[in-house]
């Protein structure tokens, strides 16, 4: 036979206090109205009922949550390469709020929901279901969702995206300048003739890896084909197919830059089977600095993101905003790293 255990409220402490459920309640607050002979004889009833406070009620009362939502708005289906990516951005997020009061809620919606989208986000603002909003995205969010989230005055900050319409509020990783280095590095070893493989048009690290290609090859006055850029599915079929077509055409390029690294790995595979060696015959360069850029033949010539910092200082900024509303998020684009590996080499003479 089970016995209900008594359930200890606030009315409790108060009548074994020998006080007002509105003192005991100013108490559990630290309300500084509570005396020092009331504040002992209600801790000393607490104590002896083992009353637990309810925080989450204190919490609504307050005005606030101790919540952050982490938004993921991503593209149907979902690439592999998008979950690399995404996977240690939500790892340092969780690893970063565990030594804080505050807890993580997570949530995830496909771009062309748009009514889920903004349903979801209007729940989380007018119920304030949480203290701050956390938007992963690799594609862009819509200016309406943007707008929505400026006038809720919620605090927000977007993580790995960027929007036009904002000045800051936005934590990013330099895609542009990586391939910049990506470029000048091929052009010092003689390639003249440089192909691209990216990924999706609309995707904007890769529209912004795409701007700093042929930004590269107007600064260094390389030849250029409308036949050497493609655009793929981010995959290692997408890049196979592509290097294929590219194969085809009269004029070969002596070097291949990728959107990312599987991709890379899809062009390797369609040289090799065409009797050709990287990088003896074709350089090749990748972007992540994935598991499959350093165990593949030749190990790939890539892009470390700064995923760890940037979800830190995303994290940090976004908790610093609420505790301090004019204290406001900057954007800040934080540097990526080229690592160079064996894939690329010296153009043939």
């Amino acid at each position: 036979m089970r016995i209900k255990k008594h359930k200890v409220k606030l009315k409790d402490v108060a009548r074994l206090a020998n006080v007002s459920v509105g003192t005991v309640s100013r108490y559990i607050n630290n309300h500084p109205s509570v005396s020092k002979k009331s504040a002992k004889k209600i801790q000393e009833a607490i104590d002896k009922l083992g009353y637990i406070p309810n925080l989450m009620a204190q919490n609504l009362a307050k005005g606030v949550s101790n919540s952050l939502l982490l938004y993921i708005l991503q593209e149907k289906p979902i690439v592999e390469s998008t979950w690399l990516y995404e996977l240690p951005i939500i790892q340092s997020i969780y690893d970063y709020i565990k030594a804080t009061k505050y807890s993580l809620q997570l949530a995830m919606d496909y771009l062309e929901d748009v009514q889920e989208i903004g349903k979801l986000m209007n729940e989380y603002i007018n119920n304030k279901r949480v203290d701050g909003i956390i938007i992963l995205s690799t594609f862009s969010i819509g200016e309406a969702n943007v707008v929505r989230l400026m006038d809720s005055e919620i605090p927000f900050v977007l993580l790995g995206n960027q929007s036009a319409i904002l000045s800051s509020n936005q934590i990013l990783f330099d895609n542009y300048s990586a391939i910049s280095e990506i470029m000048d590095h091929l052009y010092e070893l003689g390639h003249r003739r440089i192909a691209l493989i990216n990924g999706f048009e609309n995707q904007q690290h890769m529209i912004q890896r795409g701007k700093a290609y042929f930004d590269s090859l107007k600064r260094l006055d390389l030849e250029f084909h409308d036949e050497w850029v493609k655009y793929s599915n981010h995959a290692v079929d997408g890049g196979y197919k592509s290097m294929q077509e590219i194969l085809d055409f009269e004029k070969q390029p002596t070097a291949i830059v990728c959107g990312n690294d599987d991709m890379a790995v899809g062009a390797m595979k369609a040289i090799k089977e065409r009797g050709f060696r990287v990088p003896d015959d074709y350089s090749v360069t990748g972007f992540d600095d994935n598991i499959i850029s350093r165990v593949v033949e030749p190990n790939i010539t890539t892009v470390r993101m700064p995923l760890t910092s940037m979800a830190e200082t995303a994290v940090e900024k976004l908790i610093e905003n609420i505790a301090d509303p004019e204290k406001e998020i900057p954007l800040e684009v934080l540097p990526c790293k080229v690592i160079y590996r064996s894939s690329s080499g010296r153009v043939r003479k």
